[in-house]
């Protein structure tokens, strides 16, 4: 580590000149364990924070006051669930491929597993009043025995059980009163609506149905008004529109379900798999799989419950619009409890609008793809908007293109706990990737949580009225961009950006194996506070530059307090037009300890004001440098173009 730090000096003092010849420090002898105060280990080079000996594995960061390594991120994946090849957050065990017809995926299983019950098992079941036969002889049909639900409907009392036998019925009804309808097994009884209709309406009606398919309507199913509807073992395919349809105070409780291939009644049409408006829907153990536009919607103040529920493979509408799988508006919630999300594209979960809600437990959303509209060539794992706000707990974005997750416009808002975004790649228009994008008067508050393997930057707070705060968690090995549009090739690999204007407090966590620079507060009014925090392990580029931990960037404002600097290849601490307030840190082992250049002023001592003037840079005199090569740099150190 010292030999690649004396390196990385002799890199720097070739473009600029150096102060003093970067010969290393003389050697001391190390301190006995029992001086060094509490929370503190002894070191070659003196007392420092304790901290492990190394890097940590995966689910685990290094943070101060402990010398072993701190779980962080989920703490367990949910039944159905495994880690993610990473070693961070989890992944869905599912099918390679969507499943077909009368089978549907099950969390924690590879193969796909039939839909219902029994399709052999004694019929009509107990219970039943009525039955449907289409195979029905003319002459059997009686006061309980029909060939069409139509028939069954209108001879059935309120309360009644009506048993439907295999066949394909091609009909749409509307329920004007109570009743179960219950078919020998979804994969044999088929009710065929029209373009122009729902297969089935419960309007102001409490209904059960199960063991059926409803397919090729304008809705499988459509629940408004007061209707009570409960739905199991049920398939809804290839409807136009919405395969369930709740509007109007509906609730619709459906477990065992598949939805599946709902599409547009016509070009550009607005489509969801599944959609309560102003209504409500709960879905447990079910399947909502290539929905075009968006697989579940609500608006107007509904609500949708998933639990252990996939959402997969939902695709854009002819005109190129849509891919999502969820997404809320005016005032609406949903839950997402042990649930994926998978392979949806453009944006996965979008949230918008005041009251509305998106909570995400336990659950993944996982390999979001590109958009593919040339001007759109990004994706987004979660995006919460204009006054919305996201609650992840234990919940893993993963291995998407563009943006883990997005809180931006509005006064939207985020908490974010237990929970890992990773392996966030580079989008097709930048080239950049983010791991958590704060914008544009936002504010969002992380605890024990993990970003690791972003492109660019781990974390990016941008534009006034953007505000994070960063409490016990870690951000690592943010990966450098390939480069495009406006951004250099093999530029980036940050850990966190303040920039312009915007406030971010990172608060006993770890930013470790950046590139170029950990965390940097950039344009005048941006501020970054750095508490109790290991910054370590900073690279350079491959030509030797750069490589620093915090930075201070054109009137961007560092307070540091508490915070350890460990191994950055440049310099600890550098300020470029900037200021700041360093107190009882400790600065050890980089190649320069530091820098102050373009108008900063580096003043040792303890400012009386804390808002001291631009370009201050004050160090408190209990900060340590300890092991670096130079203590302080001299000359114009370059600085990433992109900033």
């Amino acid at each position: 580590m010292l030999r690649r730090a004396l390196l990385t000096t002799l890199a720097l003092c070739l473009a600029a000149a150096c102060a003093e010849d970067p010969a290393p420090p003389a050697e001391v002898a190390p301190p006995d364990e029992a001086a060094c105060p509490e929370g503190e280990m002894a070191t070659p080079d003196g007392c420092a924070t304790a901290r492990p000996a190394g890097p940590c594995p995966a689910g685990t960061r290094e943070a101060l006051g402990s010398e072993a390594c701190t779980p962080v991120g989920v703490a367990s994946c949910a039944s159905g669930f495994e880690p993610h090849p990473s070693g961070w957050g989890c992944r869905p065990v599912l099918p390679a491929a969507a499943c077909a017809g009368a089978t549907r995926e099950v969390l924690g299983q590879d193969r796909c597993a039939p839909l219902g019950g029994d399709c052999g098992a004694a019929f009509p079941p107990a219970g039943a009043t009525h039955t449907v036969d289409a195979a029905l002889a003319d002459g059997a049909v009686d006061a309980t025995h029909f060939k069409s639900l139509a028939a069954a409907l209108a001879a059935a009392p309120a309360g009644a059980t009506i048993a439907i036998e295999s066949g394909r019925y091609a009909e749409s009804v509307t329920l004007t009163k109570p009743v179960t309808i219950v078919g020998r097994c979804a994969a044999r009884v088929v009710l065929e609506g029209s373009a122009g209709a729902a297969v089935v309406t419960v309007s102001d009606r409490t209904a059960s149905l199960r063991g059926i398919t409803l397919a090729g309507g304008s809705r499988g199913l459509r629940a408004e008004g007061t209707a009570r509807v409960t739905l199991e073992d049920a398939l809804l395919e290839d409807n136009a529109i919405a395969g369930i349809d709740a509007f109007d105070g509906a609730e619709v409780d459906a477990a065992r379900v598949v939805v599946r291939g709902t599409h547009e009644v016509e070009p550009g049409a607005l489509t969801n798999g599944v959609l309560a408006d102003a209504a409500a829907v709960r879905l447990v153990d079910s399947v909502v799989a290539g929905a075009a536009d968006a697989g579940l919607g609500t608006t107007g103040g509904g609500s949708l419950r998933l639990e252990r529920v996939i959402v997969r493979d939902t695709v854009p509408r002819s005109d190129g619009v849509g891919g999502l799988a969820v997404r809320a508006f005016l005032g609406s919630e949903v839950e997402l409890i042990e649930s994926a999300v998978v392979g949806s594209r453009g944006v996965a979960i979008l949230g918008g609008g005041r009251r509305t809600a998106v909570v995400l437990e336990r659950s993944s959303v996982v390999d979001t793809r590109l958009d593919d509209r040339p001007s759109l060539r990004t994706s987004t794992g979660i995006s919460i908007q204009d006054g919305a706000a996201l609650t992840l707990s234990g919940a893993t974005v993963a291995d998407g293109f563009g943006v883990g997750v997005a809180v931006r416009k509005g006064g939207a808002s985020a908490s974010i706990d237990q929970s890992v975004v990773v392996n966030i790649g580079p989008d097709g228009l930048s080239g950049n990737g983010v791991g958590l994008m704060v914008s544009d008067v936002s504010r969002v508050e992380v605890k024990d949580s993990a970003v690791v393997a972003a492109t660019f930057s781990g974390v990016m707070v941008d534009l006034e009225g953007a505000e994070l705060t960063l409490e016990r968690s870690l951000i690592a090995e943010s990966r450098r961009s390939p480069g495009g549009g406006k951004v250099p090739v093999d530029s980036g690999g940050y850990a966190v950006i303040v920039n312009r204007g915007a406030t971010a407090t990172v608060r006993a966590s770890t930013l470790v194996d950046a590139k170029d620079l950990a965390a940097v507060a950039a344009v005048e009014g941006s501020i970054l506070t750095v508490d109790g925090t290991l910054v370590a392990r900073t690279k350079s580029d491959a030509r030797d530059r750069f490589g620093h931990g915090l930075v201070s960037l054109l009137g961007g404002r560092l307070l540091v307090q508490g915070a350890t600097l460990e191994a950055n290849a440049g310099v600890g601490l550098l300020f470029d037009r900037g200021g700041g307030i360093v107190r009882d840190s400790v600065v050890v082992q980089n190649a320069v300890g530091v820098h102050v250049q373009q108008g900063a002023e580096l003043i040792e001592g303890e400012p009386g004001d804390e808002a001291t003037n631009p370009g201050e840079v004050w160090i408190s005199p209990d900060t340590r440098f300890i092991g670096n090569v130079t203590r302080v740099g001299s000359g114009i150190l370059a600085v990433p173009e992109l900033l």
